[in-house]
């Protein structure tokens, strides 16, 4: 479907964020610089080796689209992997959040937009530094075609009145309606 320049599709979004790079910068810019530059670098070798573009690379964020929720999340640990295999400048590691989800995603020229390029950010920024936040329906995608654990342990339970994913994770269900499961995957290493 598409109308005018813009076009809508179906997509597995994976969406990253460099943890404490505001911090870094203000600490030491070429350390945060050379900490981004490999982020870069992993994600421009990983992500097409998944059958996914790099949509997005700005600041400490970066985005990528697939064709499969499967592989999305595959590319999410082959990142994690790979950023925890080896250490940073000056020996730190370089950790990032990552949230992974997947549906309609409008194309408008080089621009991205849509409801799941805005969840996979949310999902992004619950997630611990080092691991990937997954939302339910991408759970359901992969969960029996991965071959890595998915806690449901540590679910958080999304509370909203929209439909739509609030801004911040809640822990009551009060008269509250219930939308959605986040999992986590945790990597073993």
């Amino acid at each position: 479907m598409s109308t005018g320049d813009s076009s809508r599709r179906l997509h597995g979004v994976l969406l990253a964020d460099m943890t404490g790079f505001s911090r870094l910068m203000g600490e030491d810019e070429a350390r945060a610089f050379a900490a981004l530059t490999r982020i870069r670098d992993v994600f421009t070798r990983v992500v097409p080796r998944h059958g996914g573009t790099l949509d997005v690379s700005v600041g400490d964020c970066f985005v990528a689209l697939f064709d499969s929720a499967v592989e999305a999340v595959r590319a999410a640990i082959a990142i994690q992997t790979d950023l925890a295999a080896t250490a940073g400048p000056a020996g730190d590691p370089v950790r990032i959040r990552i949230g992974v989800h997947m549906g309609d995603v409008v194309r408008s020229g080089s621009e991205i937009h849509g409801d799941s390029v805005n969840v996979a950010a949310r999902l992004q920024t619950i997630a611990q530094p080092g691991r990937i936040t997954l939302s339910d329906d991408v759970h359901r995608a992969v969960r029996n075609r991965i071959n890595v654990a998915i806690s449901r342990a540590q679910c958080l339970a999304v509370v909203v009145a929209d439909p739509r994913i609030a801004d911040t994770a809640v822990n009551s269900l009060d008269n509250m309606k219930l939308v959605n499961l986040f999992c986590k995957i945790m990597l073993i290493g």
